[in-house]
């Protein structure tokens, strides 16, 4: 069974297709610069991408689908797709890699970026947790939460 992300390629036209119209949607640059997504993003700031597949909508994330399209294989089970950069709308394959969950976590433990992002707050005056931790892993937010 195909996963999403290979469903939208295989919409798209195939791999080369899909390479193609990745390149029209974000800001571009050099091989080490930032490519920011310039499509729909999802309410949490990650590049989205949609196809129609007769009347279903298949959605994905601009990242997994760059991921895909660079590596020529889906994203392995138990792993996430990590950027090794700041912005979460960043389709640079070069700054794409994938990690198992707990390898995640760990190193999200060890990095102090988030440290500095400015307190967010929600509707009722209260810390918006997905907006404030940003890159973080909800296990490392209730960790840091806790004290530990």
């Amino acid at each position: 069974m195909k996963t999403k992300e290979e469903r939208l390629i295989d919409l798209m036209g195939g791999r080369e297709r899909a390479a193609q119209w990745l390149a029209t949607r974000h800001g571009g640059g050099g091989r080490n610069d930032c490519w920011r997504w310039l499509g729909g993003l999802s309410p949490s700031g990650y590049g989205k991408v949609h196809r129609k597949d007769g009347d279903a909508k298949i959605e994905g994330y601009a990242p997994r689908v760059a991921w895909v399209v660079a590596n020529g294989r889906p994203v392995p089970p138990g792993t996430r797709v990590y950027r090794s950069c700041e912005w979460k709308d960043c389709v640079n394959p070069a700054h794409l890699d994938v990690r198992q969950v707990g390898q995640l976590c760990a190193e999200c433990r060890q990095r102090t970026k988030w440290c500095d992002f400015p307190r967010i707050y929600g509707p009722r005056g209260r810390p918006h947790w997905k907006q404030q931790i940003s890159d973080l892993c909800r296990r490392c937010w209730l960790d840091r939460k806790a004290g530990s």
